[in-house]
């Protein structure tokens, strides 16, 4: 076969077909991945949201309280990467422990009750977190207790799987 030949240059073309289409097709299954991830993580974080609502009790002493802290072991664990906070409109605020000595310091925007805003916030590190909120108003309507519930992951977390899937996807 020499240089020019018509059959050198179909195979070399193919083979540049071939390279361009697994490219487009490594970019495109990243990015579903991507979306999949997050998707898992926002319905993760929603299960969390309905835990925490569904502890929520006035004491005895008309105190709004978090009866039953979520289960995931992440919440205990200082630092973690996985966050809770339930503030009362009067600035009063519970957290988690993961959160140590510090808050979620979250938009001023206005929830209805029920609704769940998603928002991209720094963290207590320094880190990234996604944070999904929701407004609830718990208690009788003679003495209503309007409250944000939020809970949030650290970003990293979905950086090293997306990364570690690269990583596969090139292997």
């Amino acid at each position: 076969m020499t240089f020019g030949s018509l059959r050198l240059r179909l195979i070399g073309a193919a083979a540049c077909a071939v390279i361009l289409a697994l490219a487009v097709s490594g970019v495109l299954l990243s990015r579903l991945f991507t979306e999949h991830v997050e998707a898992r993580v926002d319905a993760e974080l929603t299960n969390h949201l309905n835990q925490i609502a569904a502890s929520l009790e006035i004491g005895v002493d008309g105190a709004l309280q978090v009866a039953i802290a979520p289960a995931d072991p992440r919440f205990a664990t200082p630092n973690s990467g996985l966050f809770w906070q339930v503030q009362q409109s009067d600035g009063t605020r519970q957290r988690s422990r993961s959160l140590w000595d510090t808050v979620l310091i979250l938009p001023d925007d206005r929830l209805q009750d029920g609704a769940i805003h998603r928002h991209e916030l720094i963290g207590p590190s320094g880190s990234p977190l996604i944070v999904l909120e929701r407004g609830l108003t718990i208690g009788p309507d003679t003495r209503p207790i309007p409250v944000r519930l939020s809970v949030a992951l650290d970003r990293r977390e979905i950086a090293e799987a997306e990364s570690g899937f690269r990583t596969v996807l090139v292997r």
